[in-house]
């Protein structure tokens, strides 16, 4: 009985959790009862909640249970990098991007810019999240590549173990350049304020639910939804391993430019982390300091 709950919990807990912040969202966007952003924030709220949960109950890396010293930088970060960054950078660039959206409407003659508004909302969110995806994925794989964009992100992959909070473990810095390569171009296109407030519902819910520690199954699924089974390898201290599966919430660019890496043979390396002899400061404020004080030691 036990064996079937967990198996069962393993296949239901991504679904379920997705689905209720979506629900929650939409409910938000009928009723008029909420702003449809905070709805989404809750939704992810109570996906991070379920996590804890899901890594006690069914864990898949025992090690990684542990704290690693890592909470404090990890609050901090999804503090400033996840909850009020966002906010801020939208706020200041909201109405530029208002012009630039009106100015491509203009262009093409057509009021909602190139944004196909007459399509079912489903199928609005479906082109949204690939468009957002391609952008994510484009500024994701840069931050590996690029020497001035790699410290920002660094502090990401510095964390020692892969657990639930690892995805508020953004510096504010990382959190700007994925908005403007995955977000603001759906708001130039004319994307309506629904699609980007789903999108965000499944984001929130989702981002906690990559890094889990916990054995969660998804089957083929794995090759759509860049899912903890997938993300732990990008994760790895070899860089053959962790300079893959570049996706945040879909595979399916890694698919098509060949990043793509899911090994049946074996288990993800429990020993995550930084690369051989890379180092980040620990404290908070010094790893929110670190890419600009790095930068200017190279310049």
């Amino acid at each position: 009985m036990r064996v079937a709950a967990a198996r069962a919990l393993s296949v239901l807990a991504w679904p379920l959790l997705i689905a209720n912040s979506v629900a929650l969202t939409l409910w938000a966007m009928r009723s008029r009862a909420m702003d449809p952003e905070l709805a989404a924030a809750i939704g992810g709220v109570i996906s991070g909640a379920a996590c804890l949960l899901l890594e006690r109950v069914i864990p898949f890396e025992p090690a990684w249970r542990k704290s690693r010293d890592d909470l404090r930088s990890d609050v901090g970060h999804a503090l400033l990098g996840v909850a009020l960054a966002p906010v801020l950078i939208r706020s200041a660039a909201m109405p530029l991007l208002v012009r630039a959206s009106l100015a491509l409407g203009a262009a093409t003659h057509s009021p909602a810019g190139l944004w196909p508004t007459r399509w079912p909302l489903a199928a609005q969110v479906a082109l949204a999240l690939l468009a957002s995806e391609l952008g994510g994925y484009t500024v994701h794989r840069a931050q590996h590549r690029w020497r001035w964009a790699w410290p920002v992100h660094a502090i990401h992959h510095d964390a020692r173990r892969v657990y639930f909070f690892n995805g508020a473990r953004l510096h504010a810095g990382d959190t700007a350049m994925t908005l403007v390569a995955a977000v603001f171009p759906l708001i130039i296109l004319g994307a309506p304020p629904a699609v980007l407030a789903v999108v965000s519902a499944i984001a929130s819910a989702h981002i906690p639910l990559q890094h889990v520690n916990a054995d969660l199954r998804f089957g083929p699924l794995e090759y759509i939804i860049s899912a903890p089974t997938l993300h732990r390898w990008h994760h790895s201290r070899d860089p053959r391993e962790g300079e893959r599966n570049y996706g945040g919430l879909l595979i399916v660019w890694d698919l098509v430019f060949g990043t793509y890496f899911n090994p049946r043979d074996r288990r993800p390396p429990a020993d995550v982390g930084l690369y051989e002899g890379e180092v980040v400061p620990s404290g908070f404020w010094q790893q929110v300091l670190w890419p600009l004080r790095r930068r200017a030691r190279a310049a």
